[in-house]
């Protein structure tokens, strides 16, 4: 039994070590079929920046998974976790048009607007100015079609009685 509960943390650790280091503003390497280990035109090395993170939730607060998350300008789409939380760190750009080979770029400054999409479901658009550092946005609300998007008031009271001063409620930069 202990030997088991050892090896459950250790592999905890281990995952824990990877995440961290998944976004933790690392060089990253993608090579071609014939990479040259001093670098040339065949490796694209990109320079990770922050991510944008956030959690899309039902109108109980409950996370929603499944949810497919896209931005304009564009940057690579994710799909909501088991709980609902999601991270966007790069974007996908076409190298090569007639292999239809791509690369990872890290997303550049702009004013984004966030898109949430599950069939059957709906929520407001989000806009946001993203500068390079990680952002956590808010809890986003999707809502049933056959009901209406709740108002900003609405929102803020629900907001209220579940915040325990924990979750911010407007995007802010780390």
């Amino acid at each position: 039994m202990q030997k088991t509960k050892n090896i459950s943390i250790a592999w905890a650790i281990c995952l824990c070590s990877v995440l961290f280091l998944h976004c933790s503003g690392k060089t990253q390497t993608k090579n071609d079929a014939n990479p040259d280990p001093k670098g040339d035109a065949n490796t694209t090395t990109i320079k990770q920046r922050g991510c944008i993170r956030g959690r899309v939730v039902n109108e109980d607060g409950q996370g929603f998974s499944g949810v497919l998350v896209s931005t304009d300008p564009p940057t690579s789409p994710e799909v909501s976790d088991s709980r609902g939380f999601f991270e966007i760190c790069n974007r996908r750009v076409i190298k090569n048009e007639e292999t239809g080979e791509t690369a990872k770029e890290a997303i550049k400054d702009a004013n984004y607007t966030l898109k949430l999409n599950k069939d059957g479901y709906h929520a407001r658009p989000l806009k946001f100015d993203y500068s390079g550092t990680n952002i956590k946005l808010r809890n986003l609300v999707m809502v049933e079609k056959t009901r209406p998007l709740p108002t900003v008031v609405q929102t803020k009271v629900k907001e209220g009685k579940r915040d325990s001063g924990l979750e911010p409620k407007a995007p802010i930069s780390e």
